[in-house]
């Protein structure tokens, strides 16, 4: 068979070209520049264009994700509120003021909600689409809507987790620190022996308290150390059977089937990526790999594919997100943006700049005028209105 980007000949059934290391499709096609897609492609890694149509039954993550890209508004002080401090509220996509500037803090949109915090009453709620107060701001501290659920915390500094109507469904029982927000259904939890466990989004615990070290399930693994902490990491399923086994000394998240390891045992194996069954990939010869987006992984010279092979040399700061990554000057460390073929779309100019591109815009601090302001750019480098 032939790749679907470089055209050489491969193995059939091949996942990846050993030539460019482009994952290879299932007969998807991106609608704006005509190169066939991986199979679970949300952009494409040609031209960055988002899919829209001929894709597959998407996942809850992609769903939620899809849901907030819908909800395009975005931070933005309000200048017909003369309380400077307390002037956020949120734009749309042209850079009018939607939601009129009444917080102290205005975060992004996640799950419909938005995060907002009031000065004078330092305290934490959240919003809707329209800009209801839906969730009066009550919490000391919040994290962001995940899996349908928020992390709020009391006055007695413990936590709990909310729903969207402001109800506390997870009573407040977990010091700061000891709990984690919800990632594929579950959140890790920590006992008073520091050992960790998971609950589902009623507060069952689930998985018990067992493991020395957990993280946060991605793809429907979690990585874990167990009591042995000489014996390394290894991974988790969703019913808390171990599924690879612990044996590496570094170990990072799933993303995109992928995920980074170094060092099992007595090996000197580095900056090496495994599949979901624990098989070795590959190993890179490019120190410091990130975890896979879009299709490539940030590493000490730029972004490696998913043969390990560089595919872009640059001082990367940031993944690939909506078709551009962030990248720095070294001679100047302003920042700007590059495509997935390594071509500059925006040139490294600001002092400040977003890691990633979100619904198309980015922040961004640089000259606009004689004056070095906050702005938003859209992803041609235009300034579409200041912060």
């Amino acid at each position: 068979m032939k790749c679907c980007k470089c055209k050489a000949e491969i193995p059939d059934n091949s996942r990846f070209c050993m030539e460019c290391g482009a994952e290879q499709s299932t007969g998807k096609t991106c609608p704006t520049c005509g190169n066939e897609l991986p199979e679970e492609a949300v952009f494409c890694p040609y031209c960055g264009h988002k899919q829209e149509i001929g894709t597959p039954e998407p996942s809850q993550t992609s769903v939620q994700k899809q849901k907030d890209e819908e909800i395009a508004l975005f931070p933005k002080r309000d200048p017909s509120n003369k309380d400077f401090l307390h002037s956020e509220g949120y734009m749309d996509k042209t850079g009018k003021i939607v939601i009129p500037g009444n917080y102290d803090s205005a975060y992004p949109f996640h799950e419909g909600m938005a995060r907002v915090r009031k000065e004078y009453e330092g305290k934490y709620g959240f919003i809707d689409s329209s800009g209801k107060l839906v969730i009066p701001c009550q919490w000391g501290y919040a994290e962001n809507f995940s899996c349908g659920l928020a992390r709020v915390r009391n006055e007695f500094f413990q936590e709990g987790f909310i729903d969207k109507t402001g109800k506390l469904v997870i009573p407040f029982q977990y010091l700061p620190a000891c709990v984690s927000d919800f990632h594929d259904g579950l959140a890790m939890v920590t006992d008073s022996d520091f050992r960790n466990g998971f609950i589902d989004k009623t507060g069952k615990l689930v998985i018990p308290y067992q493991w020395r070290d957990a993280h946060d399930f991605h793809e429907g693994l979690a990585r874990v150390k167990n009591e042995r902490l000489t014996d390394g990491y290894g991974y988790i399923d969703k019913t808390g059977k171990l599924v690879i086994p612990c044996q590496w000394k570094l170990a990072g998240d799933f993303h995109e089937g992928l995920a980074r390891v170094w060092g099992a045992g007595d090996s000197n194996i580095g900056d090496g990526y495994i599949d979901k069954s624990g098989k070795l990939v590959f190993v890179s010869e490019h120190s410091c790999s990130e975890d896979f987006h879009e299709g490539l992984a940030r590493c000490c010279d730029g972004f490696i594919n998913k043969t390990g092979r560089l595919a872009i040399s640059c001082n990367a700061t940031g993944d690939f997100c909506e078709g551009l990554a962030r990248v720095q000057d070294g001679w100047t460390n302003k920042y700007g943006y590059i495509d997935n073929k390594g071509q500059y779309v925006i040139p490294c100019k600001y002092g400040e700049a977003d890691e990633k591109f979100h619904n198309g815009l980015a922040r961004v601090r640089g000259m606009v005028g004689s004056e070095n302001v906050y702005h938003y750019i859209d992803k041609t480098g235009k300034m579409v209105s200041l912060y």
